[in-house]
């Protein structure tokens, strides 16, 4: 049984000062669920969390000559790409973080997480279906009363499948995201 659960929100966007791809645009809101299990309580806390979440896309490729001539349909292609889409990822992704108490009422922790995911639309970027969604970033977390504590944790994350489909350039967006978290 989990020891903590939160519930988070977030945004991001592809174009940052790190990623500015100007062939397309990729924005992102999302909601999660976090059950968290202690793996120790040291000088640093170690965690593993489980996250189910789903992600509101939008999506749209801006330079048309990415879809290059000699692919079939590509006139076709050219025309459904460069549409505004929207579109859903659903993922459950697998964190360990490691914290650290760092003032009275302030910890902070840093955390990688990665898990399967299914995107309903296929774009030029990534084929509809299965995918991987890997996150890294770090967290602040500010301590309200014994049992209750805000996090702002600002995050990078790749969204792509392994080349187990075709196409696989994959989405990197960074993000930002606020949430609260319950100790049982």
């Amino acid at each position: 049984m989990p020891d903590v659960i939160g519930l988070y929100a977030g945004i991001g966007n592809e174009h940052t000062f790190l990623f500015d791809d100007p062939d397309y645009s990729y924005k992102t809101s999302y909601i999660k669920a976090s059950f968290q299990y202690a793996l120790n309580h040291k000088k640093y806390q170690w965690r593993l969390a489980v996250q189910p979440q789903i992600h509101f896309l939008k999506h749209q490729l801006l330079n048309r000559f990415f879809v290059r001539e000699i692919e079939e349909n590509f006139e076709e292609d050219r025309i459904t790409f460069t549409t505004l889409k929207s579109m859903r990822l659903y993922a459950l992704t697998f964190e360990i973080s490691v914290r650290r108490n760092i003032f009275k009422n302030l910890e902070a922790s840093a955390f990688f997480a990665v898990g399967p995911g299914i995107i309903d639309t296929r774009t030029e970027r990534l084929a509809k279906g299965f995918t991987f969604t890997e996150n890294i970033g770090f967290a602040l977390h500010y301590r309200i009363s014994r049992q209750l504590f805000l996090a702002l944790r600002p995050t990078f994350s790749h969204v792509s499948n392994a080349r187990i489909q075709l196409p696989n350039s994959g989405y990197n967006v960074m993000n930002i995201e606020a949430g609260i978290s319950w100790n049982l």
